[in-house]
């Protein structure tokens, strides 16, 4: 059965389940899923003249899921850009998603103002977590749109969870900026709990900067191309543990994806090595997109990592003031990091220690998918 069979199955069938499904009732085959066909949704929202939801239609949806979710982001207090690029590399990471099955778009009079996405990952796990957004212009909010959009993503979720048989445990996600704001007024009505919290941390006195000192026998360099995937392979070694991981993040696909990208910058990353093997990694991210749309010449400290028998030893502290004094010498005015607030390896004080301070708090919510 193809994926788009499938799912039209899928919502043909009641789970169930002791939840109210009244809510919207969405009807998707293989001829409807094609160029933006309509994707008929019944809901208890105002009537808006003009509303329309849709399918996805082609790569240029991409780019209107950028411009969207930028503004809805800043609506929402949170400053951040994802580029085309970065969404189409998303979804091809992970084998199996399908941009016309995974999105909702919303238009009002032709024009496209908002949209909703879910995703999960084909990893055989007992635990299985099903996370989902909607992103809203500002001024189409207040009138039931995003609420809709936010149970139709649920009920997708649950849906598309009852083929997951192997799971013991089943968890719709999402997250939230912690300061009042739209979005999370909606989670924090839909019974979802806390479960942990992410830092934003943010650098802004780079001309201090002052570059700490290497453990002896170690010498930090820019990787040499025939390297890159060995360094792909220690950034696996140093997350396989943590809560977030999952193995499509950094999947052969993913890397592929991250040397093509053309954010991908060899200089930008430095390398502690202990002789040949490399033993920590901190690749800063300049994303010039990115720069451009917010008016902020800001640069992230994208990964952080070392290995565990090296860790304590100041190699973090080397690699990000190396790496935070070269973006600065490129005009960089701020650097952003982010970090688990639970992080078991006290990344944050690492961060403080370098001159970060913490500038936002996030929270991930989850709530149980209850069985069939």
């Amino acid at each position: 059965m193809t994926e788009a069979a499938w799912a039209n199955f899928v919502y043909e069938k009641a789970l169930t389940c002791k939840i109210a499904r009244s809510d919207l009732d969405r009807r998707l085959d293989e001829d409807n899923l094609n160029e933006g066909s309509e994707i008929a949704v019944k809901m208890d929202t105002p009537n808006v003249e003009g509303l329309r939801f849709r399918a996805f239609v082609d790569d240029s949806d991409f780019q209107k899921m950028s411009e969207i979710s930028q503004l809805s982001w800043k609506a929402d207090g949170v400053v951040w850009v994802e580029s085309e690029e970065e969404i189409r590399a998303r979804f091809s990471a992970v084998k199996g998603r399908d941009p016309r099955l995974d999105i909702v778009f919303v238009e009002v009079n032709e024009s496209t103002v908002g949209y909703s996405q879910i995703a999960w990952d084909n990893e055989v796990d007992r635990v299985k977590v099903y996370a989902h957004s909607v992103h809203l212009l500002p001024a189409w909010r207040g009138r039931g749109i995003r609420e809709a959009l936010f149970h139709d993503n649920e009920k997708r979720l649950e849906e598309i969870s009852s083929r997951h048989d192997f799971a013991d445990e089943k968890y719709l996600q999402v997250w939230t900026y912690d300061e009042p704001n739209d979005w999370k007024r909606i989670v924090d009505t839909m019974g979802y709990a806390s479960v942990w919290h992410l830092l934003e941390m943010t650098h802004e006195r780079l001309s201090e900067v002052a570059i700490s000192s290497l453990a002896e026998g170690i010498e930090v360099r820019p990787p040499q191309e025939d390297e890159y995937h060995e360094l792909w392979e220690l950034y696996r070694e140093c997350f396989l543990g943590e809560s977030w991981f999952n193995q499509y993040t950094w999947s052969e696909e993913a890397y592929r994806n991250w040397i093509r990208s053309s954010t991908f910058r060899p200089e930008l990353i430095k390398v502690a090595w202990d002789g040949d093997d490399p033993v920590g990694i901190v690749e800063m991210l300049v994303n010039d997109e990115e720069i451009q749309r917010t008016c902020r010449k800001v640069a992230h400290a994208w990964v952080v990592c070392v290995v565990e028998r090296w860790r304590h030893k100041g190699i973090a502290s080397a690699l990000l003031t190396r790496g935070l004094a070269q973006v600065r010498d490129l005009g960089i005015d701020e650097v952003l990091v982010d970090t688990e607030v639970e992080n078991k390896h006290s990344a944050m004080e690492v961060y403080r220690k370098v001159g970060f301070e913490v500038k936002r708090t996030f929270t991930f919510h989850r709530k149980a998918i209850c069985a069939k």
